[in-house]
């Protein structure tokens, strides 16, 4: 995904009192972005209360009676006020640049305001950037990727919400359907599970399905009452059959699930206090139980907006994309005023995680790392740039193709699937670098290549030199062999959707497919979804020393000659002419 913008907004309040002693002052806010000071602003108490009071009392008006174009104007209006009284202006610029929405990171201490709905006077932010909430919690373990996706339905559990015993089925009926389509395509095991009336006791959703480690779940959608006890933030939480799964007992579930409530206020604090950092009630208890996000409405939205709503995310969310992509474009899509009314707590980047790819024993990723790696390489397709010990995949036979997939450590019908998108892969983006259509500059490990000629024997190099000599011949192509000191080279991988070289950070991504150092981590693991500038320029550097170490070995040519026809062309003549002199030590005279 793009890159995102880390928001961190503290507040400080000053308080004095009048002589009504009526509780007087100012709040100050503070944004920092990705930690470096933004602006500061200062509101005052009253005046921030009488707009969120208008809020309460314009939402709880138009769940009863609907939204209307006065309704809605009313709550554009809101919306700017806050904006204005609470963003300053180069904040706006800065935070909020229409012409770059990025997604955010909201770290705040004032989760009274309602951030999303704030109007820049053209559209609501919530309807151009997707938000995640950072709530204050114990460090979690990484979410690795799992290998099946297990979703639990709750609807109406009081048995006296008909809009909710509806919702509930169809968001049944949805995912089984999505998640029929990811079946068909990866071989993944799925379950859905629903609960409606006296089946979702507090025991079954509990016991038997949250707090069940052997069974983790993905998603949690609870479709029912959801409420908030002011003097007692811990008793907030959601009605069962017979009795509350309450606040405190959200933090000992034993799985990491996605949790949506479809629930009266369910995002609210639990307090109309400042709360500095930490929600009160059940959306804070999930996520530092371990869920992987919570989501739910800040007002009573209608039961038609409601069902669309959870559907088209779902819709969006199983099938790959990010949490907080899959909401914003789902309150794009809706064309209702409740839509806005979601909000996220968690990291707006995240995916399910059977979207999360996971290092295995070898130096392989799974099968849908793969298709992310794929997919990535299609956005980001006018320029690549390879080191590798073998070869690009775009050079791969069959046998190559085969003999790669059989080491990854999963099923025999999950590798054909690996085995039918690299042979994929290789037609077209094989026929894109010799239509021009992408720039290749890729690195070939002498050492190791003669080996695998070695291995694989003269039919196949006969095969590959046609193939070599068809990739040498572009002018959009630059092969480069490496005679390294040690028998490998650290395999690096760099695409752009910008043909320049070096490439742009900014457009521009680290790909890891095949990487074991120091990569593993889980924060790295996945930079090919999460764009690092810095981790691009670190890259670029690496990928150039190489380079430059290469290129010593070649005649009257330097790192500038890869960005020129003429410079390309004649590093590709070398190497056409060491790649046959690998060949003949590999297989003599044939």
């Amino acid at each position: 995904m793009a890159d995102f913008l880390y928001l961190t907004v503290q507040a400080r309040r000053s308080e004095r009192y009048g002589r009504a002693l009526r509780e007087d002052g100012e709040i100050y806010y503070t944004f920092y972005g990705d930690g470096s000071f933004l602006g500061r602003s200062a509101v005052d108490v009253n005046t921030k209360r009488a707009l969120l009071c208008r809020l309460v009392a314009l939402t709880d008006q138009a769940s009863l009676s609907g939204w209307d174009q006065q309704a809605h104007s009313q709550l554009v209006g809101i919306g700017r006020q806050l904006f204005t009284l609470a963003v300053p202006d180069h904040v706006r610029d800065r935070a909020f640049d229409p012409r770059d929405p990025l997604p955010i990171a909201l770290d705040v201490q004032d989760h009274d305001i309602p951030w999303e709905l704030l109007h820049d006077g053209e559209a609501f932010l919530a309807q151009r950037h997707a938000f995640g909430r950072k709530v204050i919690g114990p460090a979690q373990n990484p979410r690795t990727g799992r290998h099946a996706v297990k979703v639990v339905v709750v609807g109406d559990p009081t048995g006296d919400l008909d809009g909710a015993r509806d919702e509930s089925q169809a968001v049944e009926a949805r995912c089984r359907s999505v998640l029929n389509h990811l079946t068909e395509a990866y071989e993944i095991a799925s379950e859905v599970v629903l609960l409606q009336g006296d089946e979702a006791t507090k025991d079954a959703v509990l016991l038997d399905l949250l707090m069940d480690p052997a069974e983790p779940i993905d998603i949690f959608h609870f479709a029912g009452h959801a409420h908030s006890d002011p003097r007692n933030p811990d008793h907030s939480g959601l009605t069962l059959a017979d009795s509350d799964l309450r606040a405190f007992e959200a933090r000992s579930i034993g799985s990491t699930p996605l949790v949506f409530v479809n629930g009266c206020r369910a995002a609210q604090p639990a307090d109309s206090s400042i709360t500095f950092g930490a929600v009160s009630g059940i959306a804070s208890e999930f996520v530092t139980g371990g869920a992987q996000g919570y989501i739910a409405p800040l007002w009573p939205v209608s039961d038609q907006v409601a069902r669309n709503f959870a559907e088209t995310f779902y819709d969006l969310v199983i099938g790959g994309e990010t949490i907080g992509g899959a909401l914003l474009a789902t309150k794009r899509a809706l064309d209702d005023p409740d839509a806005l009314a979601y909000v996220f707590f968690g990291d707006v980047g995240e995916r399910l995680p059977i979207f999360s790819p996971q290092l295995t024993t070898g130096p392989y990723v799974n099968d849908l790392g793969i298709h992310r790696i794929i997919e990535t390489e299609r956005e980001f397709h006018a320029l690549e740039l390879l080191a590798v010990n073998d070869l690009p995949w775009v050079l791969w036979d069959a046998e190559d193709i085969l003999a790669w997939t059989s080491r990854i450590p999963i099923d025999q019908l999950r590798r054909g699937v690996v085995a039918r998108s690299l042979l994929e892969y290789v037609q077209e983006f094989g026929r894109k670098i010799k239509a021009g259509e992408k720039r290749f500059v890729c690195i070939l490990n002498a050492s190791t290549l003669q080996s695998y000629l070695a291995h694989r024997g003269w039919g196949r190099w006969q095969a590959l030199a046609t193939e070599l000599d068809k990739y040498l011949a572009l002018s959009n192509v630059t092969l480069i062999l490496a005679f390294p000191h040690k028998s490998e080279i650290e395999e690096i991988e760099l695409v752009s959707k910008s043909a320049e070289i070096p490439p742009s950070p900014l457009e521009s991504v680290y790909v890891f497919n095949k990487q074991t150092r120091f990569e593993q981590s889980h924060l790295t693991y996945n930079l090919f979804e999460d764009y690092n500038p810095e981790m691009i320029s670190h890259y670029w550097e690496r990928f150039g020393d190489l380079i430059r170490q290469s290129l010593t070995v070649y005649h009257g040519v330097d790192e500038a000659a890869i960005l020129s026809t003429a410079g390309s062309a004649t590093i590709n003549a070398e190497t056409r002419t060491m790649l046959h002199a690998l060949a003949k030590e590999a297989f003599g005279d044939g």
